[in-house]
């Protein structure tokens, strides 16, 4: 009788799996607001290409606009208001993981700037993992104190 993959919904309470969720969706917000606040820099034959309006040489405008980052903040806090009132989560809990996911914000676009004059795709994976960190550190701080 060994413990298996098919066991972990049975072992985790439902606040451990859902924050496993809303780790991932606010991770996900700082690289869409990144694209839309940060001048995208693409050579002309990248295949980023499309991501980036008019791919003037080596660096484009960026094409996510406003509307998009509201749209992922908006999943943000169905997710967080959907974990709240199912008591999935506490309130505080859930705030921290948001909050946290988007506490390196300011940093990581002032960062980016100064040292690469924009961002990439790469950077925007890094963003999103270093969010993501930010955020399973809240969540994993907010559970100790629980216990």
């Amino acid at each position: 009788a060994g413990w298996g993959p098919g066991q972990l919904d049975k072992e985790l309470a439902a606040s451990a799996w859902f924050a496993i969720v809303l780790v991932q969706v606010w991770a996900r917000v700082v690289p869409v607001w990144l694209l839309s606040s940060e001048r995208y820099i693409a050579h002309a034959e990248s295949k980023s290409q499309g991501l980036v309006a008019g791919a003037r040489d080596l660096q484009s405008e960026p094409r996510t606009r406003p509307t998009q980052v509201l749209v992922a903040l908006g999943w943000g806090g169905l997710a967080v208001a959907l974990g709240i009132g199912c008591g999935w989560l506490p309130g505080v809990t859930a705030a921290a993981i948001a909050a946290a996911a988007l506490a390196p914000l300011p940093l990581l676009a002032r960062g980016f700037r100064r040292s690469m004059g924009g961002i990439t795709g790469d950077l925007l994976g890094a963003a999103e993992q270093i969010a993501e960190l930010c955020a399973w550190v809240a969540a994993c701080a907010a559970f100790g104190s629980r216990g």
